[in-house]
């Protein structure tokens, strides 16, 4: 599946490219895991890190329990982040 399957912010892999299959075009959808709005608050690099930290310092909850949670720790997720965003 490879990187663009993965979130910018928190590194949840998505049955789908949060980015679509160009990884220029954003779903839009919401991340479970950090609430992220693909295509909003991870258009840029800064944006994206400075969601991520404020994830993270709220307690980088898992946030849709509707979601199945993914059995990774959050460190675990983060390593999953791509290239260039983390």
């Amino acid at each position: 599946m490879g990187d663009l399957y993965n979130c910018r912010v928190c590194g949840w892999r998505s049955p789908t490219p949060p980015w679509g299959e160009s990884g220029k075009e954003p779903s839009f959808d919401i991340c479970p895991c950090c609430e992220c709005e693909w295509g909003y608050e991870d258009s840029g690099v800064e944006s994206t890190k400075k969601y991520r930290a404020a994830w993270i310092a709220s307690g980088a909850n898992w946030v849709h329990d509707d979601t199945p949670h993914d059995g990774l720790t959050t460190e675990e997720r983060l390593c999953n982040v791509p290239p260039g965003f983390e």
